[in-house]
């Protein structure tokens, strides 16, 4: 899905051929014309017990506002803690998934390694932090993409507890290179690091709270409402 979405952004006013094939089977071409479009994939509510849930998606550079916007809402709503739902969320903009680990992350701290494929590994630090506070439980699953890198961010900096199976292990950062006749390719950049010696990139997130690959979403859900009602009960962050 990261690597489609990416050959698909593209100046305003552009145009791109798209390759459409219906149920029946058949093929036809379609060019279509780029245009600014705002999406977030960010969706929330309030649960009971002062439990806020937000779920992410993917990741597009509007989405760390989005969330930082939720999080301001639902603590109007009585907010105590915070269920970050990202099952599913094969990534998007890496820029936005930088931006919204580091709305929840302590100033300054490290929220993982990136390294480049022909150079050494450097940290990746929180820069602007506004909800530090809260705490927060991140669910994942066996198809949690880029967005794992949230989840590393707040499991390395011991922010929030992560819920769910081993994630996809798919996060890398791509460029796009041009070739003559229009057509592009999208290039591995960099792969990322829980620490030096720690993949991401290849091997996954390992949750805190490790459930296996056959847990049903219930069962994800379930588990990770009842540890954010017991921080909410207990009113304790996890700086």
């Amino acid at each position: 899905m990261d690597d489609i979405v990416k050959r698909l952004i593209g100046q305003e006013g552009t145009t791109v051929r798209l390759m459409v094939r219906s149920d029946g089977g058949r093929s036809r071409q379609v060019v279509a014309t780029r245009h600014k479009v705002e999406l977030t994939g960010v969706r929330s509510h309030m649960l009971d017990n002062g439990v806020g849930l937000i779920d992410i998606d993917y990741f597009t550079p509007h989405t760390p506002r989005s969330v930082a916007d939720a999080v301001d809402d639902l603590a109007g709503q009585g907010m105590k803690s915070l269920v970050l739902d990202l099952r599913g969320n094969t990534g998007g903009v890496y820029s936005g998934i930088v931006a919204t680990a580091d709305l929840f992350v302590p100033a300054q701290r490290i929220m993982f390694m990136e390294k480049p494929l022909d150079g050494k590994s450097s940290p990746v630090r929180s820069q602007k932090p506004t909800a530090t506070e809260v705490p927060i439980v991140v669910l994942v699953d066996n198809k949690t993409g880029g967005a794992e890198l949230v989840a590393a961010a707040l499991l390395r900096t011991n922010r929030g507890t992560v819920v769910g199976p081993q994630t996809a292990g798919s996060s890398q950062n791509k460029h796009q290179i041009k070739r003559p006749d229009g057509s592009s390719d999208l290039i591995g950049q960099s792969e990322f690091l829980l620490y030096h010696n720690k993949r991401i990139t290849g091997e996954g997130v390992r949750p805190n709270v490790i459930l296996p690959d056959s847990a049903t979403p219930d069962e994800v859900v379930h588990k990770g409402i009842e540890l954010a009602r017991q921080a909410a009960e207990r009113g304790v962050s996890r700086r």
